[in-house]
């Protein structure tokens, strides 16, 4: 007689010929219908008999760690939750990303991943990335547990086979998405079968390349998908969004970027429930009127297209990107028109002083870059560098001083939120440096301080003419702590600084759009490598420090950005031009105080010339470039 077997699962956790069993800390999440893992391993003593390479781990005691990052959703494909996917050649349609560590530096799992609500199996390599299956060592992973509670979402396909492998009416979300390489096909046609998925709610098509999408139209049918909320088409050909599109009433996202847009119809005012709007890095030049009216949009990203003309209402849209030259088209961008103050670039440009002009030109005849006077003299700001020197013991009271504590008069009061002080940066000795500027007040100092280095804080700069004999040193009093949670008495060290005049050059990266028109030609120099690097090196002698010893703040410079420069930023912020806001200090990482913007990164004080001429500081805006 044959007997069934009562014997529960057995858990398998092997890599190679080595065995471990889980740590009691191994667990399986279950949350908002999801699952994810964290398995761990028991530590086994290597000893020397231990062969695999794989478990080589630096205290001798090998304790594999494998875990799961994201909520794995089973889908509605069957009736019973359960995937077997290949592991990462395969998208399984949810969030899944596994991870290893206690092994060798540097390897990943390949292999088959089965999930189910009481179970989990890997059986694969652990290898590094650029290796095959052949050179890994095999793991083996078999994981039994309590049921727990997961809820399938509507299947997601990420192939057209797939989803028409389906009843057409089952078909909720569909994701195309195509990754570049030389044998990608290339098509001229929109996929018109998917306008057979009458119930899909979310169809996103992301093209390796406009020349892999060629089709230049949408097809008119695509007003039939009445249950889409969300439409996603990156990189096509398409030239117009068609009239069909105000047909699709249930639409709340829509995106078209980038991609060769240059026009869009006035029927997408039709769409009530559209709440993000995503036309960036197209061919547009203008947007129908309705646009802004729209009932329910809040986010509008217009950024990297070439407008010559905006409607008004679009400044009504809660989230609105747009590159900031083009702010002129729909908005005021008068900056305190209120005030009368006649204010000029020319006291802040180099070209403006005889000594500047000749440091320039000297550095260009140096690194034979003379050809290019001409074009640099139209933007070349006259700077301040300073450079941290020697630790401020004793204080000189009143001096100039990075990092440390202000010497502030009576009646000044130390910035604070909610009783809990702000980060001090620099105290600056106006009398000291009234020779090397004319754009500065004349006496006085200058204090900057900064609620924490989050960018969206506030940032303050105060003006102070009290007599020197009249100023104290702040004091905190013992483990103070800042804003954002950091002893302030020990947050930076006071140094003293040197000064000297100096030139900033203008910054070239990422500058297409900033010199254009008679500009352009400085373009010229970052696209040919050998005068960047030698405009690079020019830069680099003019407004650093030349023993790379001394951390270097700037004033009236240039600031490297990823993307819109301080100027810009503060003209979306608070209107003006770029040319009218002025560089008031630009801080960099500096090991003698201790600043560290985040990622050796810098933050820079802007204020308006309008404001300076007036010398109110209250209106000095900050920003963190990491």
């Amino acid at each position: 007689m044959t007997r069934t077997s009562t014997a529960p699962p057995q858990d398998v956790f092997q890599i190679g010929t080595t065995s471990f069993s889980f740590s009691a800390d191994s667990k399986v999440v279950f949350e908002d219908g999801g699952m994810r893992f964290d398995f761990k391993a028991n530590p086994v003593p290597a000893r020397g008999t231990l062969r695999e390479e794989a478990l080589r781990a630096w205290d001798g005691t090998p304790a594999p760690h494998l875990w799961s990052s994201g909520l794995f959703h089973f889908d509605d494909r069957a009736g019973e939750p359960h995937r077997v996917f290949s592991y990462p050649n395969t998208d399984p349609g949810s969030p899944f990303h596994l991870y290893v560590q206690g092994v060798a530096y540097g390897l990943r799992f390949f292999g088959q991943v089965e999930l189910a609500p009481d179970r989990i199996a890997l059986r694969g390599v652990l290898r590094q990335e650029h290796h095959d299956d052949a050179e890994g060592t095999p793991l083996h992973l078999v994981r039994h547990f309590p049921r727990g509670e997961v809820r399938p979402r509507p299947r997601d396909f990420h192939s057209l086979d797939a989803a028409q492998a389906v009843p057409a009416g089952t078909v909720r979300h569909l994701t195309l998405r195509q990754q570049w390489r030389p044998e990608t096909p290339k098509t001229d046609r929109f996929p018109e079968e998917v306008l057979a998925f009458t119930a899909i709610e979310s169809l996103i098509l992301d093209y390796a390349s406009t020349d892999h999408a060629r089709f230049t139209e949408l097809p008119e049918a695509i007003g039939t998908l009445q249950q889409l909320t969300r439409l996603d088409l990156s990189n096509t050909s398409v030239r117009h969004l068609p009239d069909a599109i105000g047909q699709l009433s249930q639409l709340r996202h829509l995106a078209m970027s980038p991609g060769m847009l240059t026009s869009v119809s006035e029927q997408i005012a039709q769409l009530p429930h559209l709440e993000r709007l995503d036309l960036a890095y197209n061919q547009l030049t203008s947007l129908p009127e309705a646009i802004g009216h729209m009932p329910s949009l809040k986010a509008l990203n217009l950024s990297g297209n070439a407008f010559t003309s905006l409607p008004a209402s679009i400044d009504r849209i809660e989230n609105l990107q747009v590159d900031v030259r083009y702010l002129p088209l729909f908005r005021d961008m008068r900056y305190r028109p209120e005030i009368e103050v006649t204010t000029s670039a020319e006291p802040f440009l180099a070209r403006s002083s005889p000594a500047h002009a000749a440091l320039l030109h000297d550095g260009l005849a140096r690194h034979g870059l003379l050809d290019h006077e001409p074009l640099l003299l139209r933007h070349a700001r006259q700077a301040l560098r300073w450079r941290t020197t020697d630790p401020d013991a004793p204080p000189v009271l009143g001096g100039t001083r990075f990092g440390g504590a202000p010497d502030l008069p009576p009646g000044l009061p130390y910035p604070t939120t909610d009783g809990k002080p702000w980060h001090f940066y620099a105290q600056l000795d106006l009398d000291a440096i009234a020779g090397l500027q004319s754009w500065l007040p004349r006496t006085g100092r200058l204090y900057f301080f900064a609620e924490s280095q989050d960018p969206s804080d506030g940032v303050r700069v105060l003006h102070d003419t009290s007599p020197r004999a009249s100023l104290a040193p702040h004091t905190w009093g013992p483990e103070v702590d800042s804003v954002d949670d950091i002893d302030v008495s020990r947050a930076y060290k006071g140094y003293r600084a040197v000064v000297d005049a100096t030139v900033s050059l203008p910054i070239l990266y990422n500058g297409h759009d900033r010199y254009t028109g008679e500009d352009a030609g400085l373009m010229e120099i970052y696209g040919d490598d050998a005068l960047s690097d030698t405009y690079a090196e020019l830069a680099d002698e003019l407004a650093f420090s030349p023993d790379n010893q001394h951390g270097v703040h700037l004033q009236n410079a240039f600031v490297f950005t990823q993307h819109e420069s301080p100027e810009e930023q503060s003209v979306a912020l608070q209107r003006g031009s770029p040319g009218e806001w002025v560089v008031l200090l630009r801080l960099g990482s500096d090991q003698h105080p201790g600043f560290e913007f985040w990622d050796a990164g810098t933050l820079t004080f802007t204020i308006h010339r309008k404001d300076l001429a007036l010398g109110d500081f209250s209106r000095v805006l900050g920003f963190i470039e990491s």
